[in-house]
């Protein structure tokens, strides 16, 4: 599983991918998309069957709110820039719109409230337990919050 980002700005990370990374982005970022859903046990019409929500290249992206609204532009962007190119829409743009529609905001909450919930252990951990952590499980749990 593969999503290319090659620029924080998701306009110019999509508009200088090549057809081959655009073509991947749209297919693979929908099944990423799709094991999200999986994970929070929320579904949508279209929604790809589950493959591997804990894959690294998938978890990266619903481990808190920000990593998901980031990938969610760029997927965007990827989708629009499939339609300048090809002058088409794919499936995965019809089942993009079944989610906004449908899961979208679900899906928000439910990282929302994991991210919230497991802030406040690794908080703790980071803030009163710092003494008994190895400065590489430090630095693990910060990029978790």
């Amino acid at each position: 599983m593969q999503f290319y980002i090659i620029h924080d700005d998701p306009k110019v990370s999509a508009r200088l991918l090549p057809d081959y990374g655009i073509k991947t982005n749209v297919r693979e970022a929908y099944q990423m998309l799709s094991d999200m859903g999986h994970l929070f046990d929320i579904k949508w019409e279209g929604q790809f069957n589950k493959y591997n929500p804990y894959h690294a290249e998938t978890r990266q992206y619903w481990k808190n709110i920000g990593c998901f609204d980031f990938f969610i532009n760029h997927y965007e962007h990827c989708l629009m820039q499939y339609e300048i190119r090809f002058w088409q829409q794919t499936k995965w743009h019809e089942g993009y719109f079944s989610f906004q529609k449908r899961a979208h905001n679900l899906l928000r909450e439910a990282i929302i409230g994991r991210s919230e919930k497991y802030n406040q252990v690794i908080q703790y951990l980071l803030v009163v337990k710092s003494k008994h952590l190895k400065p590489k499980e430090i630095t693990a749990l910060q990029s978790m919050v």
